[in-house]
């Protein structure tokens, strides 16, 4: 009789002890589905949000000394029409989100010239790169930064600076 009770004792410690570890499997295979819905979440905007590429039908006057937007008016694609190219030239994405934003702009120039291709966020600065040719040449500027965006108001601009002779931006 004793021995009966020490074996149902032992189950029912067994019991206990695979029920709890049952309830604490269940419980990381909950917090692991949430892990991989927030994960799948995070693809489906990446993968399906807004992009666009832009560039220029003909060179832009650029006048020496002044910041100065860049109208890109031809669109290679714009996956949901957030860029304008007739208007205002600027990137207004529908969905919020961090964006990666990269711009570069060529330039025929003289000798002892800064280039300074810029971009940005709601008319303010946020990103430049700025160099210095000391010998006449075609030069290529580019800047590169992320952007959270609200997917409401927030649009990207670029604009270019330079000093030296005046020219046109390509």
């Amino acid at each position: 009789s004793q021995s009966v009770s020490a074996n149902k004792t032992q189950y029912l410690d067994l019991h206990s002890a695979l029920s709890q570890s049952i309830s604490v499997l269940s419980q990381q295979v909950s917090v692991l589905s949430q892990g991989m819905s927030a994960i799948s979440q995070r693809i489906s905007v990446l993968g399906a949000g807004p992009a666009f590429r832009a560039t220029m039908a003909s060179v832009q006057s650029v006048a020496t000394g002044v910041f100065t937007k860049m109208r890109m008016d031809t669109e290679a694609y714009d996956t949901n029409a957030n860029y304008d190219p007739t208007t205002n030239f600027r990137f207004t994405p529908t969905v919020a989100g961090k964006y990666l934003i990269a711009a570069s702009v060529g330039w025929s120039m003289g000798a002892n010239q800064y280039l300074v291709p810029l971009i940005y966020i709601n008319g303010a600065e946020v990103a430049r790169f700025q160099f210095f040719v000391t010998a006449a040449s075609v030069a290529i500027g580019s800047v590169v930064t992320t952007l959270n965006m609200n997917g409401t108001t927030d649009y990207v601009e670029l604009y270019v600076y330079h000093e030296g002779a005046p020219g046109g931006i390509q």
